[in-house]
């Protein structure tokens, strides 16, 4: 198994001596989207830091504009947690301070990214070899980085014909689709590695290949992530 939380000891995070503050910004309550709000409420709290949230669920557009204001001004760094409806995110991509955005909303870097990226270099897996990436959306964030890091990089989604015929070649397999149990002990090759974003894997997998825990795993290092960017901000 690969242990995340020796990966986001080692990433040292400590206070700033100036104390920062994360806005985060959501519409409405999901499964998703609570989980990771909670671990960042977690980690902020250690880490001594500020936090404002927004839910603009019922919120009319003069109404999210004011706030935004108010984030813009007083917060580090701003996280939209999504899914949030296409019209309110434009505008938010139009009022929220570019050096504000983190986590790939704007421009910014995708944390999940590059939460994959410590977890390889921690447990110091060469940089070289066939990954394949299963998963849109933050799974192109994922391939660009493994590509830029030195793999061969392959992505599929769950429309890809026959999955297996890439995956069971791959030194690296990153399931990021988000769809359960997609990723079965048949599609990986012995003691390859398994990075479980979106808990694509099924448990059988872990017999044959060194995969990422289901709890206190990918999101653990993201979470850290995201705390670093913050703290160096």
């Amino acid at each position: 198994m690969l242990d995340c939380t020796k990966v986001v000891k080692a990433m040292n995070l400590q206070p700033a001596k100036d104390k920062k503050t994360i806005g985060v910004i959501k519409c409405g309550s999901y499964k998703d989207t609570t989980m990771y709000y909670k671990s960042i409420d977690q980690a902020r709290e250690e880490l001594e830091m500020n936090i404002l949230c927004m839910d603009i669920e019922n919120y009319d557009k003069e109404t999210t504009q004011k706030w935004l204001d108010v984030f813009n001004q007083s917060c580090d760094k701003i996280l939209v947690l999504k899914p949030i409806p296409e019209h309110i995110e434009q505008l938010l991509k139009q009022e929220i301070n570019l050096d504000k955005d983190i986590d790939g909303f704007i421009n910014s870097k995708s944390c999940t990214a590059t939460a994959v990226r410590e977890i390889l270099e921690y447990y110091k897996i060469p940089p070289r070899g066939k990954a394949v990436v299963v998963g849109s959306n933050v799974g192109w964030e994922i391939a660009k980085e493994l590509k830029d890091m030195g793999y061969t990089v392959t992505v599929c989604n769950t429309s890809t014909k026959d999955i297996k015929v890439e995956t069971i070649r791959a030194d690296i397999v990153v399931g990021a689709t988000g769809s359960k149990n997609l990723i079965t002990a048949d599609m990986v090759k012995e003691n390859a590695i398994v990075i479980d974003v979106g808990l694509d894997v099924v448990e059988e997998v872990r017999e044959k290949a060194m995969v990422t825990p289901i709890k206190d795993g990918v999101g653990l290092v993201t979470t850290a992530v995201l705390m670093r960017e913050i703290l160096n901000s």
